[in-house]
């Protein structure tokens, strides 16, 4: 009787603590949206308009340093993709939706924004540190690796989640 108790108690605490981590996810979603524009996209959107309204500027300048502002975060925009995904799978932990082979899979997607971000990181943000400092936003090739094995790790682990959920939806069929 008290291992039920003591499981409803647990059930209610996960459930407090996923609704809590789901709402700050959304907010740091949305915090951090709003600081790579500003520290990003501002400065180089606010030169696209003046060329619009200076006669003879040079608009392709303009538009390139809104470009090359952007790849120089894109890797950010891949975070961005895993704390929202994270946020989802914490509102179903919220839900009640504990064991399930659909958060299984939002897990292994939290995992993939992982990967593409350490990937970008490698592959195209690191390229663009000249462009704004030596340090943007800490881009390096070590912490890229780890992001990496961390989002791998993470997919991993999505992925024997949706299969133990699949494993133990089969064996409550013969119960």
């Amino acid at each position: 009787m008290s291992d039920k108790i003591n499981d409803r108690a647990a059930a209610k605490d996960l459930k407090g603590e996923s609704a809590s981590m789901a709402g700050l996810l959304m907010w740091v979603s949305w915090l951090a949206a709003a600081y790579i524009f500003l520290d990003a996209a501002y400065v180089p959107l606010k030169g696209v308009g003046a060329a619009l309204m200076t006669p003879g500027a040079d608009m392709f300048a303009a538009v390139r340093g809104v470009l090359m502002a952007m790849a120089g975060v894109i890797h950010v925009f891949a975070l961005l993709g895993a704390a929202w995904s994270a946020r989802g799978l914490f509102r179903r932990f919220a839900a009640g939706e504990v064991f399930t082979g659909a958060n299984g899979a939002a897990l292994g997607r939290v995992g993939d924004w992982l990967i593409g971000s350490a990937f970008l990181s490698a592959t195209v943000a690191i390229h663009f540190d000249e462009v704004r400092g030596a340090a943007v936003n800490g881009v390096s090739w070590p912490a890229a690796l780890a992001l990496g094995i961390v989002g791998l790790a993470i997919r991993l682990l999505g992925r024997a989640f949706g299969a133990a959920a699949a494993l133990k939806a089969e064996n409550e069929q013969f119960i």
